[in-house]
Parts: C-alpha cells; structure tokens; sequence
C-alpha cells in the first residue's frame, strides 16, 4: 500500500516537472526593439576671446567725517548768548561766532593791565634819566670806569623787566577777551551740545563736539585677496589723486538715483588682528553740496553704504556666468564633434552672477547654458558661437542663457 502511495506521488511530481519544462523551452522568444538614442541637447555657446578687464571689487561701510573735534572753554564765566545755528545738526561756517561768554570780567582786567604797562613804563623812563645824571656825574668826578650800582642800572634793568612782565599780563588779558567768543574753526555742523545761554563753564569744560563737511571717509574692510586685486596706496610715497583707485557709491530715494565718486587715499595703520581683514578709507570731497546744488543729495554721516572699487587692470581673462563653472573649477568646453569635455581654469573673481577666470585658450568654445548632470563626451546641439569678451557683452549672454 505504502509503496502504491510513493509510485503515485513520484508520477504526479514528475508530470508537473515536465510541465513546467515545457512552459519555459517552447515558449516564443522576445521582440527585439532597438532603443532610439537620446536627441543631442541644444545648448547656448561663446567663442572666448581673453583679454583685459578690470576688475570690479565690492565693499561697504559707514560714512563719518574725516575731521572731528570737541569744543572746549578756555576761559571761566557765564554763557551770555549762542548762534542760532549752536544746535544739533546745525550748518556753521569757518569763524562763525557760536558762542559768546561774558567778557565784562576780562575787558577791566585788560584795563587794570594797561594801566599796569602805563606804570612800568613810566618807571623806565624815570630809571633811564637817572641812568644818564649819574653817568654825566661820574664824568665829572673825571674818572673813566664807572659802578654799575652808582649808574642805576641794576634798577633800569628791574625796571625794564617789570614792563616786560606788564606787557605780557596785557598781552593775557587781551587773549582773554578773545577766548571769551567759540567760533567754528571750519566749515562744519554741530553734532551735540552739551551748553546753553545762562550756563557757567570754566576752562575745559566740553561745549559741544562737530565736524567738518568738507571730507567725507569711510573705511571699506577687504580681504587679503580682494586687497591683491586693488592698487592699494602703500608706504610713504602717495600717489597723485588721478592714480588713487575710484570708489562708487550708489544711492538714493525711489526713482531718484545719485552716484558718489571718491578714492581711496590709505590704508589702516595694521591689519586688524581679529578678522585679518585690511581697512581701506576712501576719501568723498564736498558730501554736503552748497545750497544752490539742488539736484545733489547729501551724503550723510553715519549713513551705510555698498561701494564699488576699480581694481587692477587684468590680461588673458574671460568673463563667464558664474553657472558656467562645475566642480567649483571646471568649464564644459565643446569639442570638434560637438561633444562635451570638462576643463580646469583659474578663478580670478567670483560675484553673486559672475566669474573671472584663467586659462581658457583663443576662440575656445564655452558651454553657456545651465545644464543638469553634464558628463564627459555628452553630445550637444550648440548654437551659433557669440564672441563675448567683455564684461556687457557676457551679461546680455546671461539674459539670453536663462
């Protein structure tokens, strides 16, 4: 009974083999279907054509006077009057009369002064006729040496001395009266007072402090290697205003746009220790224009700007969009046959949209177009090549790529 069992089992395991078998070996054979191959991808291109360029390095910073002082009291009293134009924010001119303290005391002390030289001069007079009575005595006494005590003039000397000393006690008085008027020492604006009508002050006593509208600075921090792209005034030798690098600052109020131009004149005594950065003050003549400049805006102190500085002068650069460069050193050149190869260059600049670069050979032809995932030998439908050397000439390229 045991061994009908497996004979049966046996069968049907074999029959299902055999079925299976079957399936697989008569079955009839795919179709093969050729895969079309991918249409080459039409791309933007430029012919590169190196030459110069000048380089454009940006910065910012925060406008402040180049001149700044404290007005100080030279003199003790009270406050009498002040300008109209002692307030804060207020225009003065050089010499303006801003503050005036009362003088009364210091006018009777050059008139007690006075009269103190009157006396010393009167009492030299009177020396000097001794002087001489007694030298025509001691002639008469016929003798030829003479005393100096019996001259007097141990006493003319005193009493020259005590004028001396008068004159320069009138000499104080008078700079007294004068110390008792502050006047602008330039042309400036008044930043803060720190006095008014009926105050006391005595000599040193803080005013007010200023500045002067004349200049203009701002100190524009650059990195090592935006400084070695800048014709940076070095050393004692300072070159002329033409040779200064130019500095740009743009601004304005809605549609109303206005351009300063200035240069860059020094530099920071050092390095500054905690970012290594190199501070350059460029220089902006005449940042508040005289009233009858209306079309000219002011450029305030304290104001924060963005500015735009002309560097050295570069040959055999081309400048590209900055989406033409991939693995952070290479360019998609095209070759004869219209496939893609990458090649290394040298980044000499780099901004937010665009790239100066090193190395790429005469009429080059250059992948201008953002393309996802390029790969060696990739085949392209290029356009027709535009020369493109210039800074203008590559932006509208970029327009037309994106």
């Amino acid at each position: 009974m045991i061994e009908k069992k497996t004979t049966i089992t046996l069968s049907v395991t074999g029959l299902g083999l055999l079925f299976i078998w079957a399936l697989v070996d008569l079955r009839p054979a795919p179709e093969q279907i050729e895969r079309p191959k991918p249409s080459p991808l039409s791309v933007d291109i430029m012919e590169a054509r190196p030459g110069q360029h000048r380089v454009e390095v940006f910065s910012q910073g925060t406008i402040a006077p180049k001149r700044e002082a404290q007005l100080v009291a030279q003199v003790s009293g009270q406050i009498k009057s002040v300008s109209d134009n002692f307030a804060n924010g207020a225009f003065f001119s050089e010499n303006e009369l801003l503050i005036q303290i009362e003088p009364i005391d210091y006018e009777l002390a050059y008139t007690i002064a006075s009269a103190a030289v009157a006396n010393a001069e009167e009492q030299v007079a009177i020396e000097k006729g001794r002087s001489r009575q007694a030298e025509r005595e001691w002639r008469d006494l016929g003798d030829i040496q003479a005393n100096n005590l019996f001259l007097r003039k141990p006493q003319l000397n005193a009493a020259l001395a005590n004028l001396a000393s008068a004159e320069a006690e009138l000499e104080r008085a008078k700079l007294n009266i004068t110390r008792t008027t502050i006047r602008g020492a330039f042309d400036g604006r008044i930043k803060r007072t720190l006095v008014n009508v009926g105050q006391f002050v005595v000599p040193g006593t803080p005013l007010a402090s200023a500045y002067a509208i004349d200049v203009a600075e701002v100190r524009l921090p650059l990195t090592k290697y935006q400084a070695e792209l800048i014709n940076l005034p070095s050393g004692r030798n300072v070159p002329s205003r033409k040779e200064l690098p130019i500095v740009e600052i743009l601004g304005g109020a809605g549609n109303s746009q206005h351009t300063w131009k200035g240069a860059i004149v020094r530099t920071d005594a050092s390095i500054d220790v905690r970012n290594r950065m190199i501070y350059a003050i460029a220089e902006f003549k005449h940042p508040y224009p005289s009233p009858a400049s209306t079309n000219s805006p002011s450029l305030e102190v304290g104001r924060f700007v963005e500015a735009k500085i002309f560097g050295k002068t570069l040959n055999n650069v081309v400048a590209l969009p900055k989406h033409c460069i991939y693995r952070s050193t290479q360019v998609l050149k095209v070759s004869k046959e219209n496939t893609i190869n990458f090649t290394d260059v040298q980044i000499i600049q780099q901004t937010d949209d665009m790239v100066l670069v090193r190395g790429i050979e005469e009429g080059m032809r250059i992948v201008i177009s953002p393309i996802t995932d390029p790969y060696e030998g990739m085949a392209i439908s290029p356009s027709a090549p535009a020369i493109a050397s210039n800074l203008l000439e590559i932006r509208h390229r970029i327009d037309r790529a994106l």
